[in-house]
């Protein structure tokens, strides 16, 4: 472009036209502008005028100026291609930041759902724990729904059993349905007593053990006490602590029979009973072939479990009989009991389960009683619900003795009126042989143990109290 108006100036030094002069002027004018505008819109020109200026060069002077204007217009073309460029550069970097902000605008948009899909999932989650622990409730509810209609059901068939008890002592006296065989007295060498009266405080677990010490220790007699009574007074009478505690401690008590009985017994009937007794007897202290059966205060909701049971429900196993079902076994008889002559069942002064199965199995009942008139007035209701029982109880009264108040050998004035009414009221039971001639004072001699022995029948004085109450004993058993 320099060289251009260079040539241009350089013609000065020649004589020419007015017009021609003025259309230099404007060539040198528009050459600056061009060249102005094409350098700086676009610089890749450069060369192109290059070009120009060469093929200017060797241009005559006339075609010159066309060639000037030529080149005029391919710059402004040019300028306008390159403003063109611009332009849609600037647009496209304007769509780009526009782009890169709707695409930063839909990062955190798409962020934002996705920290919503997360907490939605939580939520779900949630929901799904909460419908979980809803289908777990309607589950137990739906079990426990099913278990209070059972309980209501057993209800109901423990109201209508109920319905049929019109008192305690009844239940009792249901019909039995295949109850164990009963051997009779005179296939066995044992002989079943119970000591039974219910009243309490009459002596009779005094009399039961004094008058078993005297059996054993002068008339050499194998004994068996069984106490049925949850207070456990027979035990502690009979045994030391030591022994006492290593049988608690073993669980080694009369309950252990209606825990096991029936897993033991009914469902391993090739299990000899005996295996199942032989555990439980105890030592008895101070005699010779004599053994206790031990029970805990936990024989009383034993027994009341087992009564529960049989009222609810007669289908269940029959508590009446396990004590027949054990002591009345060949095996039983022939490993365990033909070792005792004679087993005591020391009965508490009431109804339970326990004494039903000492009467389901034994052969007589000895009535102690003392003769104030409260005591005296309950030896015939005894008597009277002892033959309510029906058949299947075949025990029967022994006799009744008297515990009394004595002077010089005789019964005080009171205790005699006491025992002739007591023996008007057996005749009236057509029982009138059955009023022990034998009686035992009631006296320190008659209950005191002294530091020889831990039996007041085996006193010196006791000796003379229990002799004839034992001696009648055997006289009416055989």
């Amino acid at each position: 472009m320099i060289d251009l108006i260079s040539r241009l100036l350089g013609g000065l030094s020649e004589p020419k036209s007015g017009s021609y002069w003025l259309l230099a002027l404007l060539t040198l004018l528009l050459a600056a502008i061009v060249g102005t505008i094409a350098g700086l819109m676009f610089p890749s020109s450069i060369p192109l005028m290059e070009q120009v200026r060469e093929l200017y060069t060797l241009t005559p002077p006339p075609i010159q100026f066309a060639v000037l204007i030529g080149t005029i217009s391919i710059c402004i073309i040019l300028g306008a291609v390159a403003l063109n460029q611009r332009q849609r550069q600037n647009e496209s970097e304007s769509v780009k930041v526009q782009l890169k902000g709707e695409l930063e605008s839909k990062n955190q948009e798409l962020h934002k759902l996705k920290r919503m899909i997360t907490r939605l999932e939580g939520e779900l989650e949630s929901k799904n724990q909460q419908l979980q622990e809803l289908e777990n409730k309607i589950a137990r509810y739906e079990q426990e729904s099913q278990e209070t209609k059972q309980e209501l059901a057993e209800l109901r068939r423990f109201r209508d059993n109920l319905s049929m008890v019109s008192e305690r002592e009844t239940i009792w006296k249901r019909p039995a349905t295949n109850p164990p065989r009963f051997i009779p007295r005179s296939h066995r060498h044992t002989i079943f007593v119970c000591m039974l009266n219910l009243k309490g405080g009459v002596g009779k677990t005094t009399l039961t053990v004094n008058l078993a010490a005297y059996l054993n220790k002068f008339l050499e007699k194998g004994i068996l006490l069984v106490d049925l009574d949850f207070q456990g007074t027979l035990g502690n009478l009979v045994t030391n602590d030591i022994l006492r505690n290593n049988q608690y401690m073993h669980g080694a008590t009369l309950e252990r029979i209606y825990e096991q009985y029936q897993y033991t017994y009914e469902r391993h009937k090739h299990i000899n009973p005996a295996q199942l007794i032989q555990p439980l007897l105890t030592q008895v202290e101070g005699l010779d072939n004599a053994s206790v059966v031990l029970c805990r205060d936990t024989l009383e909701l034993v027994e009341q479990r087992l009564y529960a049971d049989f009222l609810s429900d007669p289908n269940n196993k029959d508590c009446r009989w396990f004590f027949r079902d054990i002591f009345h076994n060949d095996k039983c008889m022939d490993i365990i009991l033909k070792n005792y002559d004679f087993i005591f069942f020391d009965c508490p002064p009431r109804i339970t389960p326990s004494v039903i199965n000492a009467l389901a199995c034994s052969d007589y009942v000895l009535i102690p009683t003392r003769l104030d008139s409260g005591s005296v007035d309950v030896v015939p209701r005894t008597i009277n619900w002892l033959r309510s029982l029906g058949k299947e109880y075949p025990s029967e009264v022994l006799g009744v003795v008297v515990l009394g108040a004595m002077r010089e050998g005789q019964l005080t004035h009171p205790n005699q009126i006491a025992y002739e009414n007591l023996q008007d009221m057996l005749k009236k039971f057509k029982l009138p042989d059955r009023l022990f001639e034998a009686t035992v004072p009631i006296s320190p001699h008659a209950i005191n143990k002294n530091r020889h022995t831990p039996y007041a029948a085996l006193t010196p004085r006791g000796q003379e109290f229990y002799r004839p109450v034992a001696e009648e004993f055997l006289r009416r058993v055989h």
